[in-house]
């Protein structure tokens, strides 16, 4: 288990299971309305509790199985810099429904989705920051390794030559010689 799998577990922990269960008791104790989604206090309100959570957690399952199927292309920073948004995100939206539920200072639901884009865009940027800095690296890595691969074998085709064009002097020599005695 790496750090990827921990975040993707996390997020489906807070962004999923975190928010749906706070949401239905938010929703039990002030009405449908109080969802700040409508499509989710519709269902909720139409279906009841068990399609809500399930309609939730499925999406999130489909969103957070694609964010997996693209993180095996690359970018491991960048992947894990959103799965900490979207973390951070389930977070504040539990904070944000068991505010509203006690009647504790509430926090508005317009804050959280400005503030989760806010950390998107700044945890997608490092983690691409420092994706490409590890590109960077291989890269030159890589050319060194070659150039100096290619410099090596340059010189040992050069000593070849020199040991053939050695024994071509030597060859014609010997023939010199030969015509000489």
């Amino acid at each position: 288990m790496n750090l990827q799998h921990l975040l993707f577990f996390l997020a489906f922990i807070t962004f999923g299971t975190g928010d749906a269960l706070t949401a239905v008791l938010l929703m039990t104790t002030k009405g449908h309305s109080a969802e700040f989604n409508n499509l989710f206090s519709y269902l909720y309100e139409s279906y009841g509790i068990a399609c809500f959570v399930s309609t939730k957690l499925i999406l999130v399952i489909i969103v957070l199985l694609a964010a997996y199927i693209l993180s095996k292309r690359g970018g491991y920073w960048m992947m894990n810099g959103w799965l900490t948004a979207l973390t951070i995100g389930g977070i504040m939206a539990i904070i944000s429904n068991l505010s509203s539920t006690y009647d504790i200072v509430s926090v508005n639901p317009y804050n959280v989705i400005l503030c989760y884009l806010v950390l998107t865009f700044v945890f997608l940027y490092a983690g691409d920051h420092i994706d490409t800095k590890k590109r960077n690296v291989k890269n030159w890595v890589k050319y060194m390794r070659f150039t100096i691969h290619s410099k090596i074998k340059a010189r040992k085709l050069a000593v070849c030559d020199k040991i053939e064009h050695t024994q071509q002097l030597l060859f014609i020599h010997s023939f010199l010689l030969i015509l000489y005695l």
